[in-house]
């Protein structure tokens, strides 16, 4: 007979995932913020979309690899992923390698 609790993810992990979510929002307050007061800041619905789903899984990831990996990969693993966080960020609004974003 199956456990069906085994499937099941813990609340620790939801409570987790619930964190990154609101702080993800958050974050999209800033942009939110600032097109009220200059017109420099000139999101649509798409970029608030794009940038919410990237803090959203570069956060899980790196709270992921904190509590996977052991201490002394922990820090470089994360390191390398708001490197590249920056780098698709970069990429999504001004194009660098790839004119994705422009």
């Amino acid at each position: 007979m199956m456990n069906p609790s085994k499937n099941k993810p813990t609340n620790s992990l939801i409570n987790t995932l619930l964190w990154v979510a609101v702080i993800s929002a958050l974050l999209l307050l800033i942009p939110a913020t600032a097109m009220q007061f200059t017109t420099e800041v000139n999101w649509q619905l798409n970029d608030f979309i794009a940038m919410g789903v990237l803090l959203f899984v570069v956060g899980s990831a790196a709270v992921l690899l904190w509590q996977t990996l052991k201490p002394a990969h922990r820090l470089p693993s994360v390191l390398v992923l708001i490197v590249l966080f920056i780098y698709i960020w970069a990429e999504l609004a001004v194009g660098l390698l790839l004119d994705l974003g422009s």
